[in-house]
């Protein structure tokens, strides 16, 4: 049974924090309140959360400075945002999702929309912390870009600088899908995908394939390798 979830609330208006508290009742949450995004921040990276419903509008640190500054942090990139404000214009939207926001909703949707969205980033958010993802490429920035990215999404990440060191991860913590560049020392994305196809107990991983390599007949090889 999943745990109740911990939910953090950024809001300068006490009303606002107690309505969406008692809003979170029907979810079980544990609730925290912080009244500025200064607050916020603080909370989030002292304390681990499962969402955060954030204001725009607020001194010390607005909504939008919030959203970005745990997204550019490794230990807060996968909490979920919902921004939650009276700011409605398609640039407000659109300036909200750019700071990494997971969902935004005008002030005045609330009431139709707030429950609706809290339930379906808190079940993606699961969905993702549930599944493993093993990223190898023996680049160092490719694998910082790609495992960020996942993670900011909310996956569980972990990375190999080739496929020997990649084997020797899986059989300690088998993964939901590997993610391997084809040309690196050692093992390459080839030979990984051989390997792990031909053990009965990993065959059924999915490998999904990144290269800077177009060249079909290589793809349609590894394609046949699963």
């Amino acid at each position: 049974m999943d745990q109740p979830p911990r939910v953090l609330i950024v809001d300068d208006s006490s009303i606002i924090r107690r309505i969406l508290s008692k809003e979170l009742e029907k979810f079980s949450a544990t609730v925290v309140h912080a009244a500025d995004g200064k607050q916020g921040l603080d909370q989030a990276l002292s304390t681990p959360f499962d969402l955060v419903i954030s204001d725009i509008e607020m001194p010390n640190l607005d909504g939008y400075g919030l959203c970005q500054r745990l997204k550019e942090n490794p230990g807060t990139r996968g909490i979920p945002i919902i921004l939650l404000s009276t700011l409605e214009s398609d640039r407000d939207i659109e300036r909200g999702f750019k700071a990494g926001a997971d969902a935004f909703i005008p002030k005045s949707d609330a009431q139709r929309n707030l429950t609706q969205t809290i339930e379906r980033v808190l079940e993606k958010s699961r969905f993702h912390h549930d599944r493993l993802i093993l990223v190898v490429d023996d680049s160092l920035p490719v694998l910082n870009l790609v495992s960020g990215a996942l993670s900011e999404a909310g996956f569980r990440v972990k990375t190999a600088e080739n496929g020997r060191l990649a084997m020797g991860m899986i059989v300690k913590e088998r993964p939901d899908l590997i993610l391997s560049d084809i040309e690196m020392p050692e093992m390459n994305g080839i030979d990984l995908c051989r390997n792990v196809h031909d053990d009965p107990s990993l065959s059924s991983i999915p490998v999904v394939v990144m290269s800077a390599n177009d060249d079909r007949a290589v793809m349609r090889r590894m394609i046949e390798l699963g």
